[in-house]
């Protein structure tokens, strides 16, 4: 009898630390063509950090975007790629879970981020990512 919990014990454990995976293919939804996006990403700058003088006085490095595929390569560097993402149930933390992938909702703005404060009423949705997992 005690064979029998000590197997049932073994194959609770073994199932509770098994992994979910799922393949998810990131997705960007717009009502903007390529050439839209192109015209818009053109006029956000992103930052790039900065370089020290030799005074002490540091610069930052801007650059303009150089168009939609400029773009996503920094801010959407998997988008429209397929990779494979489990939730294991003894990970902690922070993680590129497939949890947190399935549950992605970002809306992007025309200020090249996913915040916007309300402020600028120039500022519009450039569109929505998130992850469509099988």
């Amino acid at each position: 009898m005690k064979k029998i919990y000590l197997i049932l014990i073994s194959v609770s454990l073994f199932c509770i630390s098994c992994k979910k995976c799922k393949d998810c293919i990131r997705i960007f939804e717009t009502e903007f063509t390529t050439t839209e996006l192109d015209s818009i990403v053109k006029n956000i700058y992103r930052e790039v950090g900065g370089y020290t003088l030799e005074n002490g006085n540091t610069i930052d490095t801007i650059f303009a975007y150089l168009d939609w595929n400029d773009f996503a390569l920094f801010n959407l560097e998997d988008l429209n790629k397929e990779h494979q993402y489990c939730n294991n149930s003894f990970t902690t933390g922070p993680t590129n879970s497939l949890t947190e992938r399935e549950n992605l909702d970002e809306s992007w703005w025309s200020n090249g981020t996913i915040y916007y404060d309300g402020t600028n009423s120039s500022v519009f949705i450039l569109g929505t990512s998130y992850y469509n997992c099988r």
